[in-house]
């Protein structure tokens, strides 16, 4: 049981050459309900050690009224997460700045919390949204955009 972030994008780049140390981009996407939301074609299973996606910063369902916001005391994140969603923000930001389209899911897969629905839909506009906010939150579907 983890979490699962799928994007899907115009972009028709191997995003498996920016895979590193910290994160991983493959094709291999794990059978989820929530893959219909996604409006692209090109899809990629984003995870930080080649099976799940739980080192990045998350939001958990229920939580969502907090959004986007950075890291807090009293919420403990471990810095390596802070780090590799930071990276994920700058690959986001080039993709949206070559003009692709793309978006993204976080699900929680597997075990009994897996629900088959997207709860909210997020346009994130990444022009605005300071980098050290961004975190992803369970069963939301993103809609990425560099609008100024």
């Amino acid at each position: 049981m983890c979490y699962a972030v799928i994007f899907s994008t115009t972009s028709t780049r191997d995003l498996e050459k920016l895979n590193n140390d910290t994160l991983h981009f493959s094709r291999k996407i794990p059978e989820l309900e929530q893959l219909r939301y996604l409006q692209h074609p090109n899809k990629w299973h984003l995870t930080t050690d080649g099976s799940c996606s739980c080192g990045f910063r998350h939001l958990d369902m229920g939580a969502d009224e907090l959004v986007f916001s950075e890291p807090e005391g009293w919420l403990p994140e471990e810095p390596e997460d802070i780090q590799a969603t930071l990276q994920v923000v700058a690959i986001l930001k080039s993709l949206v700045a070559e003009g692709e389209k793309l978006d993204c899911i976080d699900v929680w897969h597997g075990g009994k919390h897996t629900k088959p629905s997207i709860k909210n839909k997020i346009a994130v506009n990444l022009n605005t949204l300071q980098d050290v906010k961004f975190r992803f939150i369970e069963n939301h579907l993103f809609n990425f955009s560099n609008e100024t």
